[in-house]
This record gives structure tokens, sequence and C-alpha cells, in this order.
């Protein structure tokens, strides 16, 4: 056996046993529809309601809540209005079908692992380095408090990941467009609309800059399927309430989140990646450390970007490469 398939196989056996670790240290969540309950209704959600206020709800308790309202056929624009609710549509699925809202987040990890394999193939890592950004991956204290948490984020970023995977191929077919704009249709669904929707406007400047052929058809298709997409999530919604509705309820949203921006600063994502510091709103002083902060963190964005420097890299059509790091 070569060198190079002995390596490949100790880093997936690696990898394989590092991610079976984690999930198997983690305990099973205990979901009581209503203990959430009344958490909720005591709760910053529903200040100046008549409610006692007993203290805040926390984002995994709010999201298991809202998961076991929607699995029962609730108004999804009652709790967690704020977030798309395609995730915790599975999340209820995940705790109905297995008794353990977990599931999802250790499935999602997997799918997240596989991704960053392929596309660390796609920016032509040699066998078996195209294994190491998955590694990391697994040693990251992040992803791993992510895969085994409760939460929004991990799901998300398998659907941006699958999208950046098509984008990154050199040609496109119809079924190949389409299946593109359902991955960011999907990302839109998941958290933070407005994080989709950059997505699918990323996507669509690249399509451009690419000069797909059929230009006009290819970029209705992606905007067209993922809006449809995002639409389908919303099908339960739609059931108690009007399409004028739907538009108030997003006017909402954007005004809520357009409250928070006053606290971040512009790029405040560099401060975390390269300090492992973020601003707080809850601390004293503001700017508080990450606590999953890795080393890994500034190194592979420095890899990353170096990857700019061969000539090769420069010019248009873009390549995985640029389109990874925009």
């Amino acid at each position: 056996m070569k060198k190079a398939h002995v390596a490949t196989l100790v880093l997936t056996l690696v990898i394989a046993v590092k991610l079976v670790f984690s999930f198997s240290n983690v305990p099973m969540q205990i979901t009581d529809n209503e203990r959430l309950r009344q958490i909720w209704l005591h709760s910053q959600y529903n200040l100046g309601q008549g409610y006692e206020f007993f203290g805040n709800m926390s984002d995994e308790d709010l999201r298991t809540f809202a998961a076991l309202e929607y699995i029962r056929g609730k108004d999804p624009s009652v709790v967690n209005f704020e977030d798309p609710p395609l995730v915790k549509y599975l999340f209820g699925v995940s705790i109905l079908a297995f008794g353990n809202i977990l599931i999802v987040q250790f499935v999602a990890s997997l799918v997240v692992v596989f991704l960053t394999y392929l596309l660390a193939r796609r920016v032509a890592v040699s066998t078996p380095l195209n294994l190491l950004p998955s590694l990391v991956l697994v040693f990251d204290p992040l992803f791993l408090e992510r895969s085994t948490s409760v939460n929004l984020d991990l799901p998300q970023l398998v659907f941006v990941l699958l999208a950046l995977s098509l984008l990154t191929r050199s040609r496109f077919s119809r079924k190949r467009l389409l299946l593109l704009g359902a991955a960011v249709g999907l990302a839109m669904a998941t958290k933070v609309v407005f994080t989709g929707l950059l997505l699918l406007a990323f996507v669509l400047v690249v399509l451009v800059l690419k000069r797909v052929p059929q230009l006009r058809h290819a970029l209705f298709s992606v905007a067209a399927s993922s809006f449809s997409v995002y639409l389908l999530s919303y099908a339960v919604f739609f059931l108690f309430h009007s399409p004028l509705d739907f538009l108030s309820l997003h006017i909402k949203i954007a005004r809520l989140y357009r409250s928070y921006l006053p606290e971040y600063p512009w790029f405040e994502i560099w401060r975390i990646l390269f300090l492992g510091k973020w601003r707080t709103w809850f601390a004293t002083p503001p700017i508080q450390p990450v606590a999953e902060y890795w080393i890994a963190w500034p190194l592979a964005i420095l890899a990353t970007f170096s990857l700019l420097v061969k000539k090769e890299f420069r010019r248009l059509p873009l390549k995985p490469p640029q389109i990874l790091l925009g």
C-alpha cells in the first residue's frame, strides 16, 4: 500500500474516532414542553405581557421550545419569530423520532466535515492533505460546541458549504443551477434570512463573473428556486396568515436585527478571528475573550489567503479558492 493511502486511512480513522468520541460524551437532552413554556412566558420574550419576569431564556431552550411548538402545528411566528422555522421543524422531528434533539446536530456535523473535505479537493490540495482541513475542524473547540448544542448555526453552515461546493464547479447544468438555488434557499430558511440573501447575492455575482451560458436563465433559475424553497419553509405560517402578514413579519424581523447593529462595529469578525475577542452587550468591560478561540483560526485564514499569491488564481473566471475567500 502506498504511503499516501496509508496516511489517508490514518487521518480518516482519526477524524471518525474523534467525532464518535465527542458525540458519545454528550448527555441525552431532556425536553419538557411545559417547563420550557413557563420559562418562555416569564422571560425577556414576554416583557410587558402581564407575566412576572423570572430571568432571560437561553437560546438553546428557546429553539427547543420552538421545535416542540412547531412540530405540534403551532403558528411559527409566535415563538422565535426572528429566525426562519426550517431547522426547528427538523429538531421537532428528531425529538419525536429519536427522543434526542441533537441528532440533527450530529448529522449536520458529519455533513460539514465531509463538505469541508470536498472543498479542500476543489482547491487542489493533494491527497492526503485534503483531509487536513477536516482534521483541524474536528478538533476546533467552537465546532465541537456547536455540534453538541441546540443551535441554528451548524445546519446553516451545511447549506452554505453545499452552495459553495456547487458554485466551485466549472459547468452549470439546469439541474445543478436549481440545486444551487435550493441550497441557498435552505440557508435562507435556517437562520437570519439576511445571511442567506447575502449568499444569494454573492452566488449571482459569481455566476456573472464566470460568464455562465444563458446567463439570464441561470440567474433566474437560481433566484427562483432560492425564494421558492424559502417560501415553502413557511408553509405552516400561511395556514394562519395572509401574504401581507408575511411581509409585515419580515419588516418586524428587519427592525429587530437593525436595532442590534449599533452594538457591532464594522469588521468585528476580524477581532474575533485574529485576537480572540468580541464585543458583548452584557458584560463589563464590553470587549470579552472568545471562550472557544483557537490559534488555528488566524492560521487557516492566512493559509487560505496565500492561495491568491499564485498566478493561476488571479485570472477570471473565478477559481475555487477565490470563491471560497469571497
